[in-house]
């Protein structure tokens, strides 16, 4: 329980800061949190991804926890933010498209409270005296978690870790706290990144070739599940443990090595393709009132709204090129 009383955590989206409360130091070096530095955010194996752009579910985790702290979140909402992503199975996301639904994207969410409770990170929780099903409640803790279309610390370090590697700008101390909520001050911030984050939507997160990258990786978990290379509880492993033993079958490896190649899909195919639709409309403090960017800025409102109406489903026919 007694820990080294001071740690010195540094990000590369929001610098530095020091951590000296022995429940965070013990939940930093626990299995579980130590577990997402081998899980990818994008939700496939890091051979089959851009190094450049590259990151875990750990460095979105301290991201998240880092800004929670930095809008001043009290010390139980900064623990949720570290934590909010353990439940997460290899490959993140993508095992979505084999336990749940891929447009929701809710699995990780539906087991996370007996999850943390049975980990490692729960007995630490315990031990100082916090209850692992309240900190697993992320309806408690909005600077964390909220749905969509509001701005919350796990949509604000997605955006500003994907576009740091990118190259770009992330004007992270935009955002403020306003009575537990974030939110901006200035309507051009906010539009700022509201448009970035409709544009990481099309190019990345809602990208159809990707889609279908992950689809067919999916299908080759689900195959090694089915056969027995792989069980369940192997995908709360780290992704090179799973990738050792999928890799291991020759038949598996070469169809892993293809997804190295160009995807292209094209309609009225029989694969239904989904993605998750992301977007976000903060929240403005203006004129000592309150309002949602869309509010305030009709070319805004009009652009989110034809993206609501693009299609998250698609049958496509999927070609490697």
């Amino acid at each position: 329980m007694f820990a080294n009383p001071f740690m010195l955590l540094t990000d590369y989206v929001y610098g530095s800061v020091n951590v000296d409360e022995n429940v965070i130091i013990d939940l930093l070096n626990s299995k579980t949190v130590q577990r997402l530095k081998h899980i990818s955010q994008q939700g496939l194996p890091k051979i089959l991804l851009d190094n450049q752009t590259y990151f875990t579910r750990y460095e979105h985790s301290i991201g998240v926890f880092i800004l929670v702290r930095k809008l001043g979140g009290e010390l139980e909402e900064q623990i949720a933010g570290l934590l909010h992503d353990v439940s997460h199975m290899a490959f993140s996301h993508t095992m979505d498209m084999i336990f749940g639904d891929y447009s929701t994207q809710n699995f990780q969410d539906s087991i996370h409270a007996q999850f943390l409770s049975n980990s490692d990170a729960g007995q630490v929780l315990r031990n100082y005296g916090f209850d692992p099903e309240k900190i697993s409640d992320l309806s408690r803790f909005p600077l964390v978690d909220l749905e969509i279309p509001n701005l919350c610390a796990d949509r604000a370090d997605h955006l500003y870790r994907e576009i740091i590697l990118r190259g770009e700008e992330a004007n992270w101390d935009k955002i403020i706290n306003h009575n537990g909520y974030m939110a901006f001050y200035d309507e051009s911030d906010a539009l700022e990144f509201a448009n970035k984050y409709l544009e990481m939507q099309r190019k990345v997160w809602g990208n159809w070739e990707e889609t279908a990258r992950r689809y067919i990786f999916a299908g080759i978990i689900k195959q090694a599940l089915d056969s027995g290379i792989l069980s369940t509880e192997d995908l709360f492993a780290t992704e090179e443990q799973v990738m050792d033993k999928v890799m291991g079958i020759e038949e598996f490896k070469e169809k892993i090595q293809l997804l190295n190649r160009k995807i292209r899909v094209e309609d009225n195919g029989e694969v239904k393709l989904r993605i998750k639709k992301r977007y976000v409309d903060p929240l403005v403090v203006t004129n000592g009132t309150v309002k949602r960017l869309s509010e305030l800025n009709n070319d805004f409102a009009e652009a989110l709204e034809r993206f609501k109406r693009e299609p998250y489903e698609r049958n496509v026919k999927i070609f490697f090129e």
